[in-house]
């Protein structure tokens, strides 16, 4: 399959060493309209462990994007694919440093699922992406980490010109498109809200 979709993409992505990324669909912590928020103008204010949710849910023939055909419509059937992950982003502003860690899942239901041959047409859409596959509750998972990065002075200050966005209660942070992009080397992520743990 040429379109290997989000998951495939990031997982290989960060095996190659990139940084950071995140997605947020509204899954992420609510907040109400009463809720402030502030630039982020100093390191200091993102110290410590932050963690995002990203979940969604839609049916295969978005999986399959552009290769998708009436054949695979019928081998198939409507089977539901949830992505989800968890990301944990963390921030030691007295030594200057960011690490990231996070599991991720993707998910098939419904459908023609339990067919026999679906399942391992699924797993070799995944193979090289260095996925956990587990035929049972059929998932393809990846858990990664990776150690801390020192930031430099430059990297700091594209830090802190990013756009960050911290709420009046000091529990979330909003990190903007183009800083996830910078970090992860990639084209495109959307905003992610990450909580204090």
């Amino acid at each position: 399959m040429e379109n290997k979709k989000f998951w495939v993409i990031l997982a290989l992505a960060l095996v190659l060493g990139l940084a950071l990324t995140g997605c947020n669909n509204g899954t992420t912590p609510s907040t109400t309209s009463t809720t402030t928020w502030s630039a982020v103008t100093s390191i200091d204010q993102a110290n410590g462990t932050w963690t995002g949710l990203f979940s969604e849910s839609y049916n295969i023939q978005e999986f399959f994007g552009e290769d998708w055909d009436v054949e695979l419509g019928v081998f198939y059937g409507n089977i539901t694919v949830t992505e989800s992950m968890t990301m944990t982003f963390i921030i030691n502003a007295e030594a200057k440093t960011y690490s990231v860690s996070y599991i991720a899942v993707v998910g098939f239901s419904g459908g023609n699922i339990e067919t026999p041959g679906v399942w391992d047409e699924i797993e070799n859409d995944f193979e090289g992406s260095g996925a956990m596959l587990d035929e049972t509750k059929k998932t393809a998972s990846w858990t990664r980490s990776m150690e801390p990065v020192v930031m430099d002075e430059d990297e700091i200050e594209v830090f802190l010109n990013a756009g960050i966005q911290i709420s009046g209660d000091g529990r979330q942070l909003k990190i903007p498109v183009d800083l996830i992009d910078y970090l992860a080397g990639t084209s495109g992520a959307p905003e992610t809200t990450f909580t204090k743990q």
